[in-house]
């Protein structure tokens, strides 16, 4: 496995905002889907309305935004492991489009299983950890 991921993707018009430009907030949904995607690729698919899947919540996220994108733009995501706790992960994360980087930041989500009581932290799978210590 690499020590990254790269996912790409193109902007759409419905991720703009009134001035034009892609809203800040839809950057961090292409770093989900770039965090998704890979996690799909290591065997660990998210599935929210599976209740005997992991549940991937977020619980931090910091992202620092450099540069416009713009309506049906070329960006890529770069995601890399920051860190490996327990029971949780964390991604950090770049965005950029054909000549520039956008955004950078990081991400961490808690691994988790959803419960009668709730949703309820669990330990990282060991064949998941393994799979991210060795990229």
């Amino acid at each position: 496995m690499p020590k990254t991921f790269t996912y790409e993707r193109q902007s759409q018009m419905a991720d703009t905002d009134a001035a034009g430009i892609v809203h800040f907030a839809r950057l961090l949904c292409f770093v989900e889907e770039a965090e998704h995607a890979w996690l799909r690729e290591l065997e660990y698919e998210v599935r929210p309305g599976d209740s005997e899947a992991l549940q991937w919540p977020r619980v931090a996220c910091s992202a620092e935004y450099l540069h416009p994108v713009l309506p049906m733009q070329h960006v890529s995501v770069e995601l890399s492991v920051a860190e490996i706790g327990k029971r949780s992960l964390t991604w950090a994360w770049t965005l950029s489009g054909p000549t520039e980087l956008c955004a950078r930041g990081t991400m961490k989500i808690v691994c988790a299983l959803r419960e009668p009581t709730g949703i309820q932290s669990r330990d990282l799978p060991d064949l998941l950890r393994k799979r991210l210590s060795d990229s």
